[in-house]
């Protein structure tokens, strides 16, 4: 059958690529939930929310070939603890950094904290897959891609109402800041 201690950590290893893929639906849609509360603070009208998600999408565009390409030099290990890495401080980013700045530098750092975001996630699923694709035997790699999609569709479920409850107790701020835990 094989090396019950190999078993152990090819599961772990795709527990931890499942939570990459859950907690990072989370990050990237977080914001649109805690969208209105934040408009109203920082004085943000549609325009600008739009090129706030909008960066997001082109550093998540982009990055994903320079992604799945230094996952291949570097290997899936270090390229998805940089990129988790990464996630984390643009998520934290977005949350502080109205505390930190005013004015258009706020709205130049959320963009740049989108865009790091984008770029940190875009080689998610390429690196993921070399990652399956050195742990676990062919025969499992159907399996192993599914569960990796359902953590992205597991966390669109519960995003939403994990973010709106706490954005009522908590606020934005903290509502994003809890997505990256």
């Amino acid at each position: 059958m094989g090396n019950p201690r190999r078993l152990r950590v090819r599961w772990s290893i795709l527990g931890c690529l499942f939570g990459f893929s859950l907690f990072g639906y989370m990050q990237r849609t977080g914001i649109a939930i805690a969208a209105e509360p934040m408009m109203q603070e920082l004085g943000l009208d549609q325009v600008t929310l739009g090129w706030l998600l909008t960066a997001f999408l082109v550093g998540y565009t982009v990055f994903q070939i320079p992604g799945g390409v230094l996952g291949e030099y570097w290997g899936p290990r270090r390229t998805l603890t940089w990129m988790g890495a990464a996630s984390l401080l643009a998520t934290v980013a977005t949350a502080i950094t109205p505390r930190l700045a005013s004015g258009v530098a706020v709205l130049a750092i959320l963009i740049a904290a989108r865009l790091l975001l984008g770029a940190a996630q875009g080689g998610l699923f390429p690196v993921a897959t070399g990652a399956i694709r050195n742990w676990l035997p062919a025969r499992n790699w159907g399996f192993a891609q599914g569960f990796l999609v359902t953590g992205a569709w597991l966390g669109s479920a519960i995003t939403p109402p994990i973010v709106s409850a706490l954005l009522l107790y908590f606020g934005w701020r903290a509502a994003l800041a809890a997505v990256c835990i």
